[in-house]
């Protein structure tokens, strides 16, 4: 009887250490799914990343390139209005030494 009970005791420990040798390796198989899958979704998350850099970036060169547009067309006409009020100034000054000249005659 206490053979059988100590039968019984062994068959019960083997069980109890399969059944915890098998709950490791799923547990270990668990960890390396979970590890690929973080690894996975962290390159996943730089590729993102880096797509929405370029377009933020190309936004930002588009943006560059009216701002440049704007200043360029705003400096030709502040180039043209100063041309403009420099060619009247020496028209004055023309007609004022004309007149002084004339005046000394």
């Amino acid at each position: 009887m206490i053979n059988k009970i100590l039968k019984d005791l062994k068959q019960t420990e083997r069980i109890a250490e399969n059944m915890i040798t098998e709950a490791e390796k799923k547990v270990k198989s668990i960890i390396n799914d979970a590890t690929i899958k973080i690894e996975e979704l962290k390159k996943n998350v730089k590729a993102e990343a880096l797509n929405e850099g370029e377009v933020m970036i190309a936004n930002d060169e588009k943006e560059a390139v009216k701002k440049a547009e704007v200043i360029g067309k705003n400096c030709e006409n502040e180039k043209a209005s100063l041309k403009k009020d420099s060619i009247g100034k020496m028209d004055n000054a023309i007609n004022f030494i004309t007149e002084k000249i004339i005046e000394g005659l």
